[in-house]
C-alpha cells in the first residue's frame, strides 16, 4: 500500500514539474513576443529618424546660405541682453549679475503628456504629430509603449 502511494507521489510531481516547465515556457514566449514588438517599434522609430536626418542634410546642403544665417542670429553680441534675466550680458572677466526678481517659471507638460492627452481625446496620429510638431513615428512609439505599460 506503501509503495502504490509513493508511485503515485512520483507520478504528480513529474506532472507538477512538466506543467510548471510548460507555462514558464509560455512565459519567456511572451516576454520574447512583447520584445520583438519594442525592438521593432525602436527600429522604425530609428528609420524614421535617418531618413529625417537625410532630408535635413540634402536641404542644408542646397541652400547653405540659410545655414550660415541660422548660425549668425543663434549668436548673441555683447550689447544684446539676456532673455531670461533682462541684464546685459557681461563679458567673460566679469561674473553677471542675476536678478532673481525677474524670473518667471513656467511648467509645461512632456511631449509624452501631450501625446497621450491629444490620443485621449480621439485625436489619430497624424493629426497628433501636426498639432506637436513631431514625427509620426514618435507618436506611434509613444503610445505603444503607453499601452505596453499599462499591461
Amino acid at each position: 500500500m506503501i509503495s502504490f502511494l509513493l508511485i503515485i507521489s512520483f507520478l504528480l510531481h513529474l506532472i507538477t514539474i512538466y506543467a510548471i516547465f510548460i507555462l514558464l515556457k509560455k512565459v519567456q514566449n511572451k516576454n520574447l513576443e512583447e520584445v520583438e514588438v519594442i525592438r521593432g517599434l525602436f527600429e522604425k522609430y530609428l528609420q524614421a529618424i535617418k531618413a529625417e536626418n537625410n532630408r535635413l542634410q540634402v536641404e542644408l546642403k542646397n541652400n547653405p546660405t540659410s545655414n550660415k544665417e541660422l548660425v549668425g542670429k543663434n549668436r548673441m553680441n555683447e550689447n544684446e541682453t539676456d532673455p531670461y534675466f533682462a541684464q546685459p550680458i557681461k563679458t567673460k572677466e566679469t561674473e553677471p549679475i542675476i536678478n532673481v526678481d525677474h524670473i518667471d517659471d513656467t511648467i509645461e507638460s512632456s511631449l509624452d503628456a501631450r501625446v497621450l492627452q491629444l490620443y485621449d481625446k480621439g485625436l489619430g496620429v497624424t493629426e497628433i504629430a501636426k498639432t506637436l510638431e513631431c514625427g509620426k513615428t514618435e507618436v506611434e512609439l509613444i503610445i505603444e509603449l503607453h499601452k505596453k505599460g499599462q499591461k
